[in-house]
């Protein structure tokens, strides 16, 4: 037999819309998320610095950039689409997301090296992408809210 808790639970993790918002209310659902976003900034960010070889960090530009990207589109479904809860947006805008898009320490480190050409284009590329696939975040949930619109 399920108990009461465990089929709440249940029903809640069924229910995006609603259910995430059982979970997210309070502290908890804050970590947990920066918790995971945390393991995959790092995996993701591992990932890509092996393809792409030392010195560059372009695992932190890749992780910055999707960040922006999945942040626009995030918010722009939150704000028209309708499509994320407030408390969806808050536990994967902030919890999650928000390990995603850091790139200072990088930045700084290269330069106190002296590698100023480093440090200068992971600021160009960083804050040029980001603003450009914030963009592209934005412009797909509207386009999806349109195409959700049309049906």
């Amino acid at each position: 037999m399920i108990s009461a808790g465990a089929r709440s639970m249940t029903v809640a993790a069924l229910s995006l819309r609603s259910g995430v918002g059982y979970f997210c209310h309070g502290l908890g659902g804050d970590a947990v998320a920066g918790a995971l976003g945390a393991l995959a900034r790092y995996g993701l960010s591992g990932w890509v610095h092996r393809f792409a070889g030392p010195g560059f960090p372009s695992g932190t530009l890749s992780v910055n950039l999707l960040g922006c990207f999945l942040l626009g589109l995030l918010t722009e479904l939150a704000r028209h689409g309708g499509w994320v809860s407030p408390e969806l947006r808050v536990w994967v805008g902030i919890g999650f997301l928000g390990t995603f898009s850091t790139f200072g320490v990088e930045t700084f480190r290269a330069a106190e090296a002296g590698d100023w050409y480093v440090a200068a284009w992971n600021i160009v590329l960083n804050v040029v992408g980001g603003l450009a696939l914030v963009l592209a975040g934005v412009t797909l949930a509207r386009w999806l809210t349109q195409m959700r619109s049309g049906l």
